[in-house]
């Protein structure tokens, strides 16, 4: 078995850096500034990596990185076959709405786009949910339950399928290299400039 680059980058920037940054964020309890938004915002983008890394299709559309749909895929086949059966729904709905009223709501304006309530809250947030309230369905996300399923998706399913030997390794490396390659040229193009 041999360790590749993205073996590395597996291990140091999301087994480490990204699950640290995500329990140091975990301890943070107060009511506000309990940065919730950034919290989902980090597990949506992680989401939505390992999505482009995992699906079949190719990461590059037309010379670009396309992460289209990648969010919505990791949420389908490795969040949902993991999670409580009473959470389901909720999550059904959370992967048809994240990409746009979520991921890139809080990308573009730090807050969702709609009617989605977010916090930290157990009393408030049990977990993903929805409810009609006034004939409006309404999303509510509590982020540390987002976090854990999350987290329980990557364990139990996403990290043994891309170690070295397992099931997806190779396309997701072959993924990763096209997403590398293409950002390496990106940036050097910006820096050349």
């Amino acid at each position: 078995m041999i360790r590749t680059d993205f073996d590395a980058f597996i291990a140091k920037f999301i087994d480490t850096y990204f699950f640290d940054d995500l329990e140091t964020i975990r301890t943070i309890k107060k009511m506000k500034g309990n940065v919730a938004y950034l919290y989902i915002f980090a597990v949506c983008s992680e989401m939505e990596f390992l999505g482009a890394l995992l699906r079949e299709k190719s990461s590059l559309k037309q010379g670009k990185v396309d992460t289209s749909n990648a969010l919505s895929h990791y949420v389908k086949n490795y969040l949902i076959p993991v999670i409580d059966e009473q959470y389901k729904e909720g999550y059904k709905l959370f992967q048809k709405v994240a990409p746009a009223l979520i991921r890139n709501g809080i990308a573009h304006s730090y807050a969702p786009k709609g009617p989605i309530a977010v916090g930290r809250y157990d009393h408030l947030y049990k977990h993903v949910t929805f409810q009609q309230i006034n004939g409006v369905k309404q999303l509510f996300i509590n982020a540390d339950a987002l976090y854990l399923d999350f987290k329980k998706s990557y364990i139990d399913m996403v990290k043994p399928l891309i170690q070295p030997n397992g099931r997806l390794h190779e396309r997701a490396q072959r993924h990763y290299e096209e997403i590398r390659t293409f950002y390496r040229k990106e940036a050097e193009g910006l820096l050349d400039s």
